[in-house]
């Protein structure tokens, strides 16, 4: 993202020129959280980032936020037939609880969403907010139906969070960022708290880079 515009392999879904930009930070491309989502019924979500990838691959995005997300913001990496079929690699917000104290950094979360129905397969509640220079780096890899998801907190060393098993058609792939929806399997943690107002303070989540090796054909 050094350029002054995303080169011709990309695609935007429902762009918003407003909230985007490759100018905020240099060298990487910042988007900016707007009202919408794509879990479930919520299909409206501004200034998704594709490009055709149809192989088998592996996606790797490196992403630190102006501050930590409020519920449900988030960001992340996203296999994209439609916005009823998907699979999201995210950071978004802690699901708030009536207990909750203090900050609360952020949570990684591996979704699928099939035929409209959205299902969370693995989360890992991480202990530092990804601000500053505390980055987050997100890894998805494809082998047919099957994606495996990890995460790194120093591009070094890498945990396995989790994998997803979906078979999705006419594959794009891309980055998002949203203000998100709380999602049925968010409402089943304990003590929840249905409050999603924001701070005065935009959510922008800055991206370094978007690489994508391809290992195959489907």
């Amino acid at each position: 993202f050094n350029g002054d515009a995303v080169d011709s392999r990309w695609e935007w879904i429902r762009e918003n020129k407003k909230e985007h930009s490759l100018s905020a930070k240099t060298g990487s491309l910042t988007i900016s959280s707007e009202t919408g989502g794509v879990l479930e019924a919520t299909n409206n979500a501004k200034n998704i980032l594709l490009q055709s990838a149809n192989n088998d691959w592996t996606i790797e995005t490196r992403l630190v936020c102006s501050r930590t997300p409020s519920q449900p913001e988030n960001a992340g990496i996203v296999a994209y037939q439609n916005d009823d079929n998907f699979v999201k690699l995210m950071f978004r917000a802690v699901t708030k609880t009536t207990r909750a104290r203090g900050v609360q950094p952020g949570t990684i979360d591996l979704v699928m969403e099939e035929n409209g129905i959205a299902k969370s397969l693995a989360t890992f509640n991480l202990r530092n907010e990804i601000i500053g220079d505390n980055a987050l780096i997100l890894k998805l890899e494809k082998k047919g139906s099957i994606y495996t998801a990890y995460y790194s907190l120093d591009g070094k060393t890498y945990e396995l969070l989790g994998t997803a098993h979906l078979l999705l058609k006419e594959i794009r792939a891309g980055l998002i960022v949203c203000d998100g929806t709380v999602a049925q399997y968010m409402k089943s943690t304990f003590w929840f708290d249905s409050d999603t107002t924001k701070p005065g303070t935009p959510f922008d989540v800055s991206f370094d880079y978007f690489r994508i090796k391809n290992s195959g054909l489907k």
